[in-house]
């Protein structure tokens, strides 16, 4: 799973809920990717869904793996102070045998800087490493449907940074192109294509 493609700074999807609706509201997405990585070519897939409720919020994701695949469980709850968003999430980690992965617990912000640009930051603690996750960046919607993103952060392990470029097309289609890298792994090239159906009201 990669940060930037999910979460688009660790706030934009949580800004993409309806989280003052009085009904629930749901979202479903799902996106195939195709990454580059120490001379290696590999393709995946990813899902999710995603409902809420005045303020909380419940998702489900799910991604292919090589051989296998996994699968998380979140919950958690979002609200507006002045031009500030806010969320707290906790996610549950398994893998596609049913095992369990891990769990960790995550605070988020977002801050429109103006209508185009939008600071985040995050933090998030790990149950079972008992590692924190502290992360922050900038994302940028320009030339209608481009929007440009770059996110640094420090996992427990050592320092990671991402940045991507995505482009909207045919109403809830999208096009991305994410480059990520750290102290400790190889660098990933991924070109994403994905789809984002709702929110629906019920």
């Amino acid at each position: 799973m990669n940060k930037l493609a999910l979460t688009t700074l660790g706030t934009v999807a949580l800004l993409a809920m309806p989280l003052s609706a009085q009904a629930v509201e749901f979202t479903f997405g799902t996106q195939a990717n195709g990454a580059y990585s120490d001379d290696e070519f590999s393709t995946s897939g990813e899902a999710y869904a995603g409902a809420a409720l005045g303020g909380a919020f419940a998702g489900f994701w799910i991604g292919s793996l090589p051989d296998d695949f996994e699968y998380e469980l979140s919950l958690g709850y979002g609200m507006d102070i002045g031009e500030v968003a806010l969320a707290a999430t906790t996610t549950a980690y398994f893998t596609g045998d049913g095992g369990y992965g891990s769990q960790d617990i995550a605070l988020e912000a977002a801050y429109g800087i103006t209508d185009a640009v939008e600071l985040g930051a995050g933090i998030s603690y790990d149950f079972d490493s008992e590692m924190v996750d502290v992360s922050a960046g900038l994302g940028y919607d320009f030339a209608d449907s481009w929007n440009a993103a770059a996110l640094v952060g420090h996992d427990g392990t050592g320092i990671y940074w991402e940045a991507g470029v995505t482009y909207g097309f045919a109403e809830s289609a999208w096009i991305g192109l994410l480059y990520e890298d750290s102290d400790y792994d190889p660098s990933t090239i991924t070109l994403s294509v994905g789809y984002d159906f709702g929110p629906y009201g019920g």
